[in-house]
């Protein structure tokens, strides 16, 4: 009996090693799989991120975020890059390279942040991924206000920002690492003169308390006597007018959509129109100043540099509707239907017509007049209307852009337009 137990015994010990050979074998094999590239890759192959939290930009250029921390918090993230025995790690905030390894933990001052991570192979070649960091302030740090205007400043002139949080703290202020002359608060203002030798370009601000804290205060943009044109990107249509806005433009010599060049028409320090003849399709925007140096472009999205270059988009440009109404307070929507089957976020929606009151012309962009808290449904950024430039029978051609707020009007309410002293011809969109 007791023969036969042991034998049993002996039988299930063999068969249970057996079992356990047979899935240590299955699971390094798995382990090691062909399809599994943070095991298999070798020194040669490109590096790529395993990571499937990693920001990316999207299809308007704008980046991705690497999320939201107290400036009391630290910095922590971690990525995983193939092939793992021959990557290294490298962490740049602002374009400033501050660690090296897999893992970053660091404190960073308060505002918003350009954070790249790139992996680099021991045979030279890389990838990256980058993103958006705010670092938020508590309550009680000293603020800069967010007035973008107001964050365009001129090296030697008086500079004010206003909307400020508790800004009679700041004893000092650093832009670009070199303190400001002439610094003086008042309620939620802050009065500077920045360095007369700073370069045109994004520099990051540091505010300092009597005791020698020191607080993130973003970013400002200083404008030297270089053009710089405040663009995100462009959509236009073949032949059309474009306006873009920025500082010294009058010192533009030529731009270009891709390979084309524009044929500039009109030219003031902040405003420069053009048109151009260019494929259609996404195209890099360029330009080159009298110089014949290249012109900077300032991107809401990219709080660290200067670009340059921009996107311009070049589509046909569709007519919805022709006819002739003449506005005078009374309410156009005959092309409602049209708009509101085509409204997205980013599509411009153009308006032709001419001038024909010669006391004051004005275009309000809404939804339903009749609907309750009518001026609600007025398009956020055109609450005051659309104003513009212009004579007695003057034919125009306005384009606005619409945003997520506006869509939200359209699609709920309807596209309808009124105003003072034009005669409408023709909506299309593009």
């Amino acid at each position: 009996m007791n023969r036969l137990f042991n034998k049993t015994k002996n039988m299930a010990v063999r068969t249970f090693g057996l079992c356990l050979m047979l899935t240590a074998a299955v699971c390094f094999s798995s382990c090691s799989s062909d399809n599994d590239p943070f095991f298999t890759a070798t020194e040669d192959d490109a590096p790529r991120f395993l990571n499937s939290d990693l920001p990316k930009v999207d299809d308007n250029n704008k980046l991705g975020s690497f999320g939201t921390i107290l400036r009391t918090n630290n910095f922590k993230f971690g990525v995983i890059a193939t092939p793992v025995d021959y990557t290294t790690i490298t962490w740049y905030i602002d374009d400033e390279l501050v660690y090296t390894g897999d893992t970053i933990d660091q404190k960073i001052l308060a505002g918003d942040h350009i954070v790249k991570v790139v992996a680099t192979t021991t045979k030279g070649l890389s990838c990256y991924r980058v993103g958006k960091l705010t670092v938020t302030s508590l309550a009680s740090d000293p603020q800069m206000g967010t007035n973008q205007d107001q964050l365009f400043v001129f090296p030697g002139q008086e500079s004010k920002v206003n909307g400020c949080l508790n800004i009679n703290k700041v004893a000092k202020m650093y832009i670009g690492g070199k303190e400001v002359s002439n610094l003086s608060t008042e309620g939620d203002e802050i009065t500077f003169t920045p360095p007369t030798d700073l370069s045109t370009g994004i520099y990051r601000v540091v505010l300092e308390d009597a005791e020698g804290n020191k607080y993130g205060g973003n970013t400002v943009t200083v404008v030297n006597n270089d053009p710089v044109i405040c663009l995100n990107s462009i959509r236009m249509s073949i032949g059309a007018p474009v306006t873009i806005t920025g500082y010294n433009l009058d010192k533009v010599q030529t731009i270009k959509v891709g390979d084309t060049e524009a044929t500039i028409t009109a030219q003031t320090a902040n405003t420069l129109t053009f048109t151009c003849n260019a494929e259609l399709g996404e195209h890099a925007l360029t330009a080159v100043d009298k110089n014949a140096k290249q012109v900077k472009f300032f991107n809401d999205y990219d709080y660290v540099k200067l670009l340059e270059e921009s996107k311009a988009t070049v589509v046909k440009e569709t007519t919805v509707w022709e006819g002739n109404v003449s506005i005078d307070w009374n309410l156009f929507e005959e092309a409602n239907n049209q708009i509101k089957e085509i409204a997205a976020v980013g599509t411009k929606v153009v308006v032709y017509g001419t001038i024909n009151a010669s006391d004051y012309h004005q275009i309000r962009f809404m939804g339903n007049w009749d609907a309750e808290g009518e001026h609600k449904l007025i398009f956020p950024e055109y609450v005051n209307d659309y104003h513009w430039d212009g004579n007695l029978n003057d034919p125009f051609r306005i384009e606005i852009e619409l945003t997520e707020a506006d869509v939200k009007i359209i699609k709920e309410t309807g596209f309808r337009m009124s105003g003072h002293g034009v005669v409408i011809t023709s909506i299309a969109y593009m």
